[in-house]
């Protein structure tokens, strides 16, 4: 769901740097067709519009250090490492929980509660690292999705 989550957020990312592309360029200087070719540009254009920022000083590991973090423009090989940082839980989880079963099965009982810890802290770990994905790719386009209210969540009713 996490990734799932961060695809989403790519996904209203590329439609609002088109639509704001769009919106300053010259009519009939620049089509949609031009703008989706080029859609790693578009997308790295329209997030440098909101100028420089402390990407990387952000919950939960970068508020920790923002004194020491600057200012500057995030580049198109940091967001491919944001959305590492998400996509590694996914993969690790994957393979830790086919582990933890595997370990359960084969070990005595003892060992494989011990293994069963390790691994336990290292999810958490991965977690902490995909959420700091997450929200770095917030800071980045906090201002860009602002219409879409990607900070609001809304329950689902059922009727």
């Amino acid at each position: 769901a996490i990734y799932i989550f961060l695809v989403i957020m790519y996904m209203l990312v590329s439609i609002e740097a088109c639509k704001t592309k769009l919106e300053q360029s010259d009519p009939g200087q620049t089509s949609l067709r031009s703008e989706m070719e080029n859609m790693g540009q578009t997308i790295m254009d329209a997030v440098h519009d909101y100028g420089p920022q402390k990407y990387f000083a952000v919950p939960p590991f970068g508020c920790c250090f923002k004194p020491c973090c600057w200012e500057h423009q995030i580049t198109a090989k940091q967001l491919l490492w944001v959305s590492r940082l998400v996509k590694q839980y996914v993969i690790l989880e994957l393979f830790l929980n086919t582990f933890f079963m595997w370990a359960g099965l084969t070990f005595q009982p003892e060992r494989a509660a011990r293994i069963q810890n390790v691994a336990a802290y290292i999810l958490k770990i991965s977690g902490m690292m995909a959420v700091y994905g997450l929200f770095i790719m917030y800071k980045a386009t906090h201002d860009l999705l602002h219409d879409w209210n990607t900070t609001r969540f809304r329950p689902r009713e059922n009727s």
